[in-house]
């Protein structure tokens, strides 16, 4: 659900400019974006408390999960400098936890 967001902020967001941009994101894109980034954000926490309860491997991944959702979920409609910063930095670690999960317990083939 997140793509087409994020694909409009790469692509179409420098095209159109930002005045076009805020117009778009003050009606139905921005209900849209703000209801599949808190699905998103809250899925990661189920996420998080589920490898965690079941022990999946590195340790590190489900609490550094965990805890960089719920910074981000904080960080959630400030703006500047180092709000930009935190964002950042919380959705690396996310990116990163879940890449460990991720080749620690790879999907077995099909076959």
């Amino acid at each position: 659900g997140l793509a087409p967001g994020m694909i409009l902020e790469a692509f179409v967001a420098p095209s159109i400019g930002h005045e076009a941009m805020t117009e778009l994101e003050s009606g139905g894109m921005g209900i849209v974006n703000g209801l599949f980034g808190a699905f998103y954000l809250g899925g990661s926490l189920l996420l998080a408390w589920s490898a965690r309860r079941a022990g999946l491997r590195p340790r590190w991944a489900p609490p550094a999960l965990g805890i960089a959702t719920v910074v981000l979920v904080l960080s959630m409609g400030l703006t500047g400098p180092f709000a930009g910063v935190v964002i950042i930095t919380g959705t690396v670690v996310v990116g990163l936890a879940l890449a460990a999960l991720g080749r620690s317990h790879p999907v077995p083939d099909a076959a």
